[in-house]
């Protein structure tokens, strides 16, 4: 028998929003009390961004999608082409598009439990540096979360409090991750705000929502964002490395070419001049805007990260053009006063590796700064 359209639609949730709708007592259970904050903040993503519809659903684009609706529950009937019988054909006994059981129970579960809270069993108090928000939740959804699962165990009261001290997590992040719990949010996750959704996510244990946004923030290393994924990944204990990782080898091997920073002299003769480097395999120079780009990218980023790069097999310069690097990065610092220590660069002699540089950090000493430092630099013996 073939579904209809009143078959297979849920009915719209009443959004949390703390009024009275008497057309529909069964939703105003989860109404909240005038001490009470805002229970249910809109957890869906900027105006702008609508999401994506999945490949096997039929979305009704003559109707304006409701926000507050998970998007399965906008399904609605495929409609015949123009000029066609709207009579099912009796080979085609599937004309109607008909969800998943699943999907059902997932509609169910995010208008009713999620939006409107109902029969809901739990409190949950979000305290954050920068909001504080209360939520009605159902045990059984919300111990998806190992966080939150162990305060439900540790806890003989219906009131839990969540505590979040990392300023990365925002209301809107947080929403994403609380919904997932009822229904799948990943269709809202945009690059706007799929930093907020790792962290949150990070916090809450949902592995899923973490493996998830790594793989947007996988696509999206380049120039202008690789100094800031070192610095933001540097919180997330088991997930720093396969993000180093990735942008170890855009800074070594992608940006000196996307820059163009060591181009080489097509003139085999010797010329030294402003911009020119005597290379130890012939001469070269360094482009002048590209050099000074890559200097002032480099020049941002950690100490570890710049003794890393300046001292790895992988940076494909020689070394007399590595030692002069490693000398502007140094006095580049300076200049913009990144760090408070001492660095100096050291080149060693007598050695069969080319990467003979040593960058080496040290305390700034107020007393010692007119007395000249010697100090003692052992062979190198790098992989």
């Amino acid at each position: 028998m073939s579904a209809t359209a009143s078959d297979i639609m849920e009915p719209t949730a009443i959004p949390n929003t703390g009024e009275v709708n008497n057309s529909n007592s069964a939703l105003t259970e989860n109404i909240r009390q005038p001490h009470q904050p805002a229970l249910h903040p809109v957890a869906i993503v900027n105006s702008h961004y609508e999401p994506r519809p999945t490949s096997h659903l039929t979305i009704n684009v003559n109707a304006k999608m409701n926000r507050n609706v998970h998007p399965l529950a906008a399904k609605s009937v495929q409609q015949p082409p123009q000029g066609k019988s709207q009579m099912v054909p009796a080979n085609n006994p599937l004309h109607f598009f008909v969800p998943k059981y699943n999907d059902l129970i997932c509609i169910h579960m995010y208008n009713h439990g999620f939006i409107g809270g109902l029969y809901s069993d739990v409190s949950l108090q979000v305290n954050h540096p920068a909001f504080h928000q209360f939520y009605r939740f159902h045990a059984i959804n919300i111990a998806r979360s190992p966080t939150i699962r162990n305060l439900l165990t540790n806890s003989t009261s219906k009131e839990i409090t969540l505590n979040l001290n990392d300023t990365n997590i925002t209301s809107e992040g947080l929403g994403i991750c609380f919904a997932h719990m009822y229904a799948s949010s990943l269709h809202w996750i945009n690059p706007i705000n799929v930093k907020s959704v790792f962290a949150a996510a990070y916090h809450l244990g949902l592995t899923d929502i973490c493996a998830f946004t790594i793989g947007i923030l996988k696509n999206d290393i380049s120039i202008n964002t690789v100094i800031y994924y070192i610095k933001f990944f540097q919180h997330y204990k088991e997930y720093t490395k396969p993000i180093e990782d990735l942008c170890y080898v855009f800074l070594i091997r992608k940006l000196p070419r996307l820059l163009q920073s060591f181009k080489s002299n097509p003139n085999n003769h010797l010329h030294v001049g402003q911009n020119v480097c005597i290379l130890k395999s012939g001469i070269g120079y360094c482009h002048n805007s590209g050099y000074h780009e890559l200097l002032n990218n480099y020049a941002k980023l950690p100490f570890s990260w710049i003794k890393r790069i300046l001292e790895s097999k992988n940076l494909d310069v020689t070394t007399n053009i590595r030692y002069k690097l490693a000398k502007d990065l140094i006095w580049k610092r300076k200049e913009l006063e990144i760090t408070a220590n001492n660095e100096f660069v050291y080149m060693s002699f007598g050695t069969s590796h080319y990467q003979n540089i040593t960058i080496v950090e040290k305390p700034r000493d107020p007393q010692k700064e007119s007395r000249r430092v010697l100090f003692k630099v052992g062979g190198l013996n790098r992989k």
